[in-house]
């Protein structure tokens, strides 16, 4: 249910004036972060969860600004914390998704700007709440966060 929750929605603002928190993404986020992380979710579905990351940079007009990509973050690391991937496969997604962005990637594209910014902001989370024992995935996420950033002309020592 939270995967066809979080695939079909189409509306990314959060809070909207007169109205109160729209905020989709967000609550649909820890809504697949808590079902993934229910034992009885069943594995055959991970992948299709990792789909909806993919659905949801695609689909970014705009910068998130109300901390959406904290619980993105939450949700992507939720398969790798509750054992229903191992750490080999969650890297082999995380890969994808950073080279989708790449493929995608156009520093005079505004909204691709955006999308890119949201995934390192995601990338960047995900680094922060991951146990320790996650070695190569945060390993990986920081080689990601500083290609990034090369690319991005900021120069770093070896």
């Amino acid at each position: 249910m939270s995967i066809v929750y979080l695939s079909s929605e189409k509306d990314f603002r959060g809070f909207v004036s007169g109205k109160g928190w729209e905020h989709t993404v967000a609550h649909g986020s820890d809504f697949l972060a808590a079902s993934i992380r229910n034992p009885l979710f069943p594995l055959d579905m991970v992948d299709k969860s990792f789909k909806v990351f993919f659905y949801i940079l695609n689909q970014l007009e705009t910068a998130f600004v109300d901390n959406e990509e904290q619980r993105i973050s939450f949700a992507l690391i939720s398969a790798l914390e509750s054992n229903k991937i191992i750490e080999t496969e969650f890297v082999d997604y995380l890969l994808k998704l950073n080279e989708s962005r790449w493929t995608s990637f156009s520093f005079s594209n505004q909204r691709s700007c955006y999308q890119m910014n949201v995934w390192i902001c995601i990338l960047q989370n995900a680094y922060f709440m991951l146990n320790q024992k996650f070695f190569l995935t945060r390993k990986t996420i920081n080689k990601l966060i500083q290609n990034y950033y090369k690319k991005e002309g900021y120069a770093f020592s070896d």
